[in-house]
């Protein structure tokens, strides 16, 4: 079971706190990218800062709560593809 974050009293849910550092994360990290130079390499830049916030997001979610990615995967090898993406 995942866990709720206690800030101040008020439960938070860890996905939430991670989409904010995502959020604060993925500025300096573009910043440095492009002063390197990497963007000329990068077809359409938005879509890929799009793509770089969700790889930050992601790595933070299985920082913060370290069995997401044994729940999700366990659940796609048992269950199937089908059962996992398109469930009603």
């Amino acid at each position: 079971m995942i866990e709720d974050l206690i800030i101040d009293g008020v439960f938070v849910s860890p996905f939430l706190v991670a989409l904010v550092l995502a959020a604060v994360a993925a500025r300096p990290v573009g910043l440095l990218l492009n002063r390197l130079g990497l963007y000329r390499l990068v077809w359409n830049p938005g879509v890929f800062d799009a793509a770089l916030f969700f790889l930050l997001y992601a790595g933070f979610c299985c920082l913060m709560v370290p069995d997401i990615l044994e729940i999700y995967l366990t659940r796609f090898f048992t269950e199937g593809i089908h059962a996992s993406f398109f469930r009603h």
